[in-house]
């Protein structure tokens, strides 16, 4: 029956037997269900009854192969159960959905089908069917800047672009554009600074251009001009100051102060202690109270040649003399080296010790001359030349000169003693000799117009016992020793004369002609002393013109008489008016000793201190007041007698060998009237 018509079974249903009654038996195919009522079988396919017993997420089917119910999954849905159990599961929450694990499983909206999309911050490297999500950061650094770093947000995982150091976003968040920091805003580093890279990092590094200081950090760069800071770490004696072409820090050395280190490194200090400032040795270096430079002064003894910037100092001396009077020596001083002026020989200060003015030393009281000396100079070395001038002569020394008139002024004539004749000399100065007159009786001395002297002259000893003296005129004047009036001449006569000392000294002055006389009596006996122009002189006649006598001459003394006449001679020498001719003294010695040792009285020595003594008054016998001069000779005499007399009377009683080899022995000095 199964056979025909499927043995009138449903045709989605298998016709077969019963095994026992082999009864038709439709039995609904697989994939199909009875929906018939008891023995009518009604196959209905299976899908539309609870879809098929397939998961609601299923579409139920006929399987033609197998003829029996299909569960296929929908889009969208995966099978998770197990042979024939098909168990549908969203497919997004099994594996992902089959999906990269990166991505994210959705669903089409229209289809349902699983739809695979790189989460964020992932790329598909593959196609729309087959995604394969890789970390968009790996693929074409995620679509950053290559300048920049490709990075995700911790929250969301997005793509960050973030510059790489040096580098500075120009763009927005979204649209990250990496440009070279220092194109930037100069990186950020600030209008007075470089902006640059490091080497390792790249990262921005901020350096202070050429005369700029960073006053920040390392990390915050800000330049200041670096001669705000530290003075630029000049000298604190410098001054900061920029290059006009590099504005790389300049130090230079304030005023008053110099560079002693180098360009590079400026060490200021005191110029006046490096090379004394540049004034030069000569110069004391010192500043100025508002400018503090350099002031260079010369120093003491030093004069500035240069000028008031460049000082040039040059010993004083050498520049105008040194301020000195053109006739002044400029020299220094020895503790100051300040300028000493003095006048050179021949001149005289007539200034001050502070300015000194040189004159001519013979227009200042005549050099020093005496008042009868002409002033003049040595023609090598300009000293003052003291010389007597015309008529007259030095009557004194070189040293202390005493220009008396010419020598036709006072010639001296002296007969004294045994006696000792010395004439006249020749000339002034002329050198004078001692001759022994041993001859009795009248002898004339002198005789012209004007005067005659004649004398008597005893025994042995040969001493002058009287004269006789004239002088010639009206009224005239005669004197003779043995009168009993006094031996002076009137007031009405031409001679003055003038009584020394009564009884033993008396001196005789021609008012008109240069005429003395000057009578000493020692005891019993005279000395006489005559003085006569040198042209009376040549117009007389006489012992004192023309003598006839032999030279001085001496035996052997007694041993004592040379010392006693040395008493003498040397009590006149120190009470000398002036210079004594020294062929004087040797002639005083000399008639002295013989005269001592002819009359064996020492008392006739006194005639030698006296020839001394004239002959230092010798030089001022043309002074105005002749009278006091020959008082003062005699005052000195006297004063030289009273105490030589002592002294040679005391000497002589102390002395054994008085006598001669006759046994003629030396008397004392006595008999002195004064």
């Amino acid at each position: 029956s199964c056979t025909l018509n499927n043995g009138g079974c449903d045709v989605n249903a298998a016709c077969s037997h019963d095994n026992q009654t082999n009864a038709v038996r439709c039995t609904c195919k697989t994939g199909y269900n009875n929906t018939g009522n008891g023995s009518k079988v009604v196959c209905t396919d299976g899908c539309t009854f609870n879809n098929g017993g397939c998961d609601l997420n299923a579409v139920c089917s006929q399987n033609a192969t197998i003829n029996g119910i299909k569960c296929t999954c929908r889009p969208g849905y995966t099978n998770t159960g197990r042979g024939v159990k098909v168990i549908c599961t969203d497919s997004c929450t099994v594996n992902n959905g089959g999906d990269d694990p990166n991505a994210i499983c959705a669903r089409d909206p229209r289809t349902n089908a699983v739809t695979c999309n790189c989460k964020v911050g992932f790329t598909n490297t593959c196609s729309a069917v087959k995604v394969v999500c890789k970390d968009s950061c790996s693929i074409k650094n995620g679509g950053c800047d290559s300048n920049a770093i490709c990075s995700h947000d911790a929250m969301t995982n997005a793509v960050i672009c973030t510059c790489k150091a040096g580098y500075t976003n120009t763009g927005s968040v979204a649209n990250v554009v990496c440009k070279d920091s220092c194109t930037v805003n100069n990186g950020g580093c600030g209008s007075n600074a470089i902006c640059s890279h490091k080497a390792m990092t790249n990262a921005v590094s901020c350096t202070c251009k050429a005369g700029y200081t960073n006053t920040g950090s390392v990390v915050n760069v800000v330049c200041k001009d670096s001669c705000t800071v530290n003075n630029g770490d000049c000298d604190p004696k410098a001054s900061c100051s920029h290059n006009a072409a590099s504005n790389a820090v300049i130090c230079t050395c304030n005023a008053g102060y110099t560079n002693a280190g180098s360009a590079m490194n400026v060490v200021c200090k005191d110029s006046c202690t490096v090379n004394n400032g540049g004034c030069g040795p000569n110069a004391a270096c010192s500043h100025n109270a508002m400018t503090n430079t350099v002031n260079c002064t010369c120093k003491t003894g030093y004069t500035n040649t240069g000028s008031g910037v460049k000082v040039v100092c040059k010993d004083s001396c050498t520049v105008n003399n040194g301020g000195c009077d053109p006739n002044a020596n400029c020299s220094h001083n020895a503790t100051t080296n300040a300028v000493k002026c003095t006048c050179k020989s021949g001149y005289t200060n007539t200034g001050s010790g502070v300015r000194v003015v040189c004159r001519d030393k013979c227009t200042l009281n005549n050099g020093g001359c005496v008042s009868n000396a002409v002033c003049s100079h040595n023609a090598a070395t300009n000293a003052v030349n003291c010389a007597c001038k015309a008529g007259y002569v030095n009557a004194g020394s070189a040293s202390r000169m005493n220009c008396t008139m010419e020598p036709s002024y006072y010639g001296q004539c002296s007969y004294t003693g045994d006696p000792h004749l010395v004439p006249f000399p020749s000339k002034y100065g002329g050198v004078q000799t001692t001759y022994w007159c041993q001859t009795t009786g009248w002898e004339l001395l002198i005789n012209n117009s004007f005067v005659s002297i004649s004398v008597l002259v005893g025994p042995n000893p040969y001493l002058i016992t009287e004269y006789l003296l004239t002088f010639y005129g009206h009224p005239r004047c005669v004197i003779k020793s043995s009168n009993k009036a006094p031996p002076v001449c009137a007031n009405t006569t031409l001679v003055t004369s003038v009584t020394l000392s009564e009884g033993s000294s008396w001196s005789h002055f021609h008012k008109t002609e240069s005429i003395i006389v000057h009578i000493d009596k020692i005891g019993s006996y005279h000395n006489i002393y005559i003085y006569q122009s040198f042209l009376l002189i040549d117009a007389s006649a006489g012992l004192c013109r023309k003598w006839k006598c032999p030279t001085q001459y001496t035996s052997s003394p007694i041993a004592v008489i040379p010392v006693l006449c040395n008493l003498f001679i040397d009590a006149a020498k120190k009470r000398a008016m002036g210079a004594i001719d020294p062929n004087v003294i040797a002639v005083a010695r000399t008639t002295c000793v013989a005269d001592m040792q002819s009359s064996l009285d020492a008392t006739i020595a006194l005639a030698g201190l006296s020839m001394v003594l004239h002959n230092s008054a010798k030089s001022q016998l043309d002074c105005d007041d002749q009278t006091a001069l020959f008082q003062q000779v005699h005052a000195l005499k006297h004063d030289a007698i009273v105490t030589v007399a002592r002294r040679a009377n005391g000497l002589m009683s102390n002395t054994t060998e008085l006598c001669n080899e006759k046994n003629q022995c030396l008397g004392s000095v006595n008999n002195i009237n004064f």
